[in-house]
This record gives structure tokens, C-alpha cells and sequence, in this order.
């Protein structure tokens, strides 16, 4: 008798139990649908650039890659299988990768044949142009972790092909011409020192490149990655200017060369050899490596009054904006991150303006920040607005209103504009790089 209870009893447990798994697999598949319609609504749904590949016929649910993910929602469980929720989040860390036991999950770009932005590129990085090729975010790739990775590995990977191949030249030709200073050209130049390459480094701007020009103290790196003459760095948060200090430091140490204030202009061939020209004179190189952004030249707003000295397009250190009237103009997340650093300085009344209705491609962390400074009123934000005319000391401005546009203006003394950039896709379509 007692052995019947005690079978009754256990039933009935495991009954109560699976009744009340299912019922929580029911909300967690509830709450993932609901969030996939918000994602669809505020389309961010889709991915920028890299994302993760899920292969569904692997997935056995158990959740580690939402758990490895920095980013919030990339991914979410449908009936137990991983699914792309906010694709558009996705920064390209690959930790979802790392974390799946079954190998379910890669990071990529996936099908990019009909994609107009991305480079046709071989597994070697080489683009249809023979011997020119392309590192870092250009590749559509924008980790500055993958950026970093891909220079040192391509300059390697032209080595070999050199001592493989041969081509001839003169005193005046190197083995790698090397354009950009941004994270994948400055892993490229210290691998040629490391490795003694014969280079030449080119950069339109400052050592750094984009990096440089993020605001102060800006996380640029949280995972562990080698810089070559330095060494391994840790998988820990590193501001910008730690990352930029230890690039000054070794162009310092080993008294490293690099062309500043040039502007790429063409690649040509002259037989076996290319042909840098520049803004600054021409550079021979038995390869060439374009570590070029995607940004490219700011993008303005065409607004009437944009070329007075108040519009900015970046935000080096926001502590020296005080007691200030700004506006604050697009909706990424450096615009995002811009407004917040501005509003937190003393005395400064800030408005953000975006063009949209709702944010498409927050991090999330960025999302949850700009929400909560809105509903305190720390800053202005104005969605579904546009910038009509900048004065001196105002700014004209169409606002989404309630029975319909509205016009205002508000009094006003810089404009930060991060309205994207035109990228360099025509330059090196006329030499030859095909797209998509």
C-alpha cells in the first residue's frame, strides 16, 4: 500500500512539474514572439553588417549563447531553438560562437551577393584587383578586435605569397603599401616592423583614425586580442586613450614611420607593381592594403546655415562643453552616446533631433540610457524631426507634432551633426574593386 502512495505521489509531482515546465516554455516563447514584433516594428530586426548564423537542425536550446552575448535580445528561444531577435544589435564579438557546445552558431556576414557596400573578397582578403587587399571594417566586419586580428593575418598572409612569387622592383618599391591608420593599419604596420617587411603606412589623418576621434574615455575594447611588438592585452574594458596610448607608445619606441594628412587618390598598375597616388606624392608597393573605414567623409544635413563654425561632426572630449545650448543631431549610437556625455556636463541643455520615428540600431545598453535621459529631462528628444536652418545663436527646427508639423526654434550654440559618412565605395570602384 505504502509503495502505491509513494508511485501515486510521484506521479502526480511529475505531472504538476511538466505541467508547469510547459507553462514556462509557453511565457518564454510568448515573451521572445513579443520582443521578435518589436524588433520588426522598430526594424531592427535585421543585421547591420555581421550577425549570428544559426543553424537550427544543431540548436539543442540551452540558452548559452544569450547568455555569452554583450549585447542584449541579439538572440532569444523560439520552441527551444535559438532565433535572431534584434539582429541589428549584434557587434560581432562572436562570444554566442564560442559559448554554443554544439556548434550552432557563426558569426558572419552571411550571403552578401546582392550587398552593394561589401567588397568581393577572397578567403585571403584579396579583392578582384590582384594583389590589393582589404582589412577591418571595410570588409564589413566593425569589431576593432576583428580589425586588429585581420591586419596582422593578411600582412602574413602577403608574405608568404611573396616568398612563394617573387615580383621584382625597384629601391623605391616595397613589399606592402599599407592605407589607413585605424586599428587594422596600425596591426599591419607593427607586423611588417615585427616581421621586417619593407612597408610604407599612409593615413588621411592622425594615427588612430576613427578610434582617435571617439569621445573621451569610450570603451573600445572588452575582449582579449594580440598587438604585435606589444604583446597579448587581457580580456578587460579599454578606453580609447589606453588603446591609443599603447599605439603612440610603440610608433615611439621603434621609431616607426607613417605618412600623415594623406589622402588616397588611386592604385593603378605599372606592370607587376602598383601604384599609390596620393595627395602626397606616390608610393610603389608589390601589394597594397586598404584598411580604410566604411564612414568615409562626414555626411552634412543640407541644412541652410551648416557651414558656420558651430557644426561639429565629432565629439573628441565633451568636458569642455559647459553651460552650453546644443543640439544634437541623428540616431546611432554615436549620436546616442554624444547627447549623454554632453548632458552630463554642468549646465548644458541638450536636444537630440532624429529624423525617424524610433531607433533601429541602438546597442541596447545605449537604448536604455537615452529612454531614461528623456523621461528625466536631461535631454530633449525629439523624434521625427529635421534640421531647417542654423544661426547663430538658434536653430530652426521641424518637430513632430500632434495635429502636424511643427516649426521651432530654439536658441542654440553648437550643433554636433553624426548623420554617417559618405564611404569611400566610388574611389576604389574606379580602380577596379567590385562590390556585392
Amino acid at each position: 500500500m505504502t509503495a502505491i502512495i509513494i508511485i501515486v505521489f510521484v506521479v502526480v509531482v511529475l505531472t504538476l512539474l511538466g505541467m508547469w515546465q510547459r507553462k514556462l516554455d509557453r511565457e518564454e516563447k510568448e515573451k521572445a514572439i513579443a520582443e521578435v514584433n518589436v524588433s520588426v516594428e522598430k526594424k531592427s530586426h535585421k543585421a547591420l553588417t555581421q550577425y549570428p548564423q544559426i543553424k537550427p537542425y544543431l540548436c539543442i536550446g540551452c540558452g548559452l549563447c544569450i547568455e555569452a552575448c554583450p549585447e542584449d535580445k541579439v538572440i532569444g528561444l523560439v520552441n527551444g531553438i535559438a532565433h535572431i531577435i534584434h539582429g541589428s544589435r549584434c557587434i560581432g564579438a562572436a562570444e554566442c560562437e564560442k559559448a554554443c557546445p554544439v556548434g550552432a552558431i557563426k558569426v558572419g556576414l552571411g550571403d552578401v551577393s546582392s550587398r552593394p557596400d561589401i567588397p568581393i573578397l577572397t578567403e585571403d582578403r584579396e579583392t578582384s584587383v590582384p594583389n590589393v587587399y582589404i582589412a577591418g571594417e571595410l570588409g564589413g566586419l566593425s569589431l576593432i578586435k576583428t580589425a586588429l586580428t585581420q591586419g596582422q593575418e593578411t600582412v602574413m598572409t602577403i608574405q608568404k605569397k611573396l616568398k612563394e612569387k617573387p615580383i621584382p622592383g625597384g629601391p623605391d618599391v616595397v613589399d606592402i603599401v599599407i592605407v589607413g591608420s585605424g586599428p587594422s593599419g596600425m596591426a599591419a604596420t607593427f607586423k611588417c616592423i615585427e616581421q621586417k617587411i619593407p612597408y610604407v603606412t599612409v593615413c588621411q589623418d592622425d594615427p588612430g583614425g576613427t578610434v582617435k576621434k571617439f569621445p573621451r574615455r569610450k570603451i573600445t575594447l572588452v575582449q582579449s586580442v594580440n598587438i604585435p611588438l606589444h604583446g597579448t592585452l587581457p580580456g578587460r574594458e579599454y578606453a580609447k586613450e589606453e588603446i591609443i596610448e599603447i599605439w603612440e607608445g610603440l610608433i615611439k619606441k621603434h621609431n616607426i614611420k607613417i605618412t600623415h594628412h594623406t589622402a588616397l587618390e588611386s592604385v593603378k598598375k605599372e606592370g607587376e607593381i602598383l601604384v599609390v597616388k596620393t595627395n602626397n606624392g606616390e608610393f610603389k608597393g608589390r601589394s597594397v592594403m586598404l584598411c580604410l573605414g566604411r564612414r568615409g567623409t562626414p555626411r552634412r544635413l543640407g541644412a541652410k546655415g551648416e557651414e558656420v563654425e558651430k557644426v561639429l561632426y565629432q565629439l573628441v572630449d565633451a568636458s569642455t562643453y559647459n553651460n552650453e545650448q546644443i543640439l544634437v543631431v541623428g540616431g546611432g549610437d554615436s549620436a546616442i552616446e554624444a547627447a549623454i556625455a554632453l548632458a552630463s556636463q554642468k549646465g548644458n541643455k541638450v536636444c537630440l533631433s532624429y529624423r525617424k520615428d524610433n531607433f533601429m540600431r541602438l546597442k541596447s545598453t545605449n537604448e536604455k540610457r537615452i529612454a531614461e535621459n528623456a523621461a528625466s529631462g536631461a535631454i530633449n528628444l525629439q523624434m521625427g524631426s529635421s534640421v531647417d536652418e542654423i544661426l547663430p545663436k538658434s536653430v530652426k527646427m521641424t518637430l513632430k507634432g500632434k495635429n502636424g508639423p511643427e516649426k521651432v526654434e530654439y536658441p542654440n550654440t553648437y550643433v554636433f551633426v553624426f548623420a554617417g559618412g559618405d564611404p569611400p565605395y566610388p574611389l576604389l570602384q574606379s580602380f577596379g574593386i567590385k562590390f556585392g
